[in-house]
């Protein structure tokens, strides 16, 4: 997962990383975020207020964020 969260950045990508427990996705975000620091990381869920959950996948879609952490309900949504 290092390798290729740094190889998706070091050719100007992003990645769509995908964890679906709500419970425990801050500590995975804050745990990709150790191993790989150069990469910027946001987190959206099902669970969160729908403009906040908006505003964070904007910015992924802007190319604001490199690694958006989220569960499939955003996916699907």
């Amino acid at each position: 997962v290092q390798s290729a969260l740094a190889f998706e950045k070091g050719r100007g990508g992003q990645v769509y990383f995908l964890h679906n427990r709500v419970s425990t996705i801050d500590h995975v975000a804050r745990r990709l975020s150790e191993l790989v620091p150069q990469c910027s990381f946001a987190v959206a869920h099902g669970q969160m207020a729908a403009r906040e959950m908006e505003a964070i996948v904007e910015r992924f879609a802007r190319g604001e964020v490199d690694v958006l952490v989220s569960t499939t309900i955003v996916e699907n949504g």
